[in-house]
């Protein structure tokens, strides 16, 4: 959100730019199967990152074991 109020420069346009489109491209690939399979790897590094947070909550504030599928 802070990038979106210094739109005026190209310098920030670009740092908009690459974050949306990163992003646009993870949301993408959790509705559909994109082709080329390279636009798939926003989806798989989100999914990963997101999958390791839950991982760290149940680790640090549960008592029981958390198992893996």
């Amino acid at each position: 959100m802070a990038n979106a109020c210094l739109l005026g420069s190209r310098f920030y346009v670009a740092v908009f730019c690459g974050p949306s489109v990163f992003y646009l491209l993870a949301g993408s690939g959790a509705l559909w199967r994109l082709r080329p399979k390279l636009l798939m790897l926003p989806f798989y590094f989100s999914m990963i990152n997101a999958a390791a947070v839950v991982g760290f909550y149940h680790a640090l504030g549960h008592r029981r074991r958390l198992l893996w599928e």
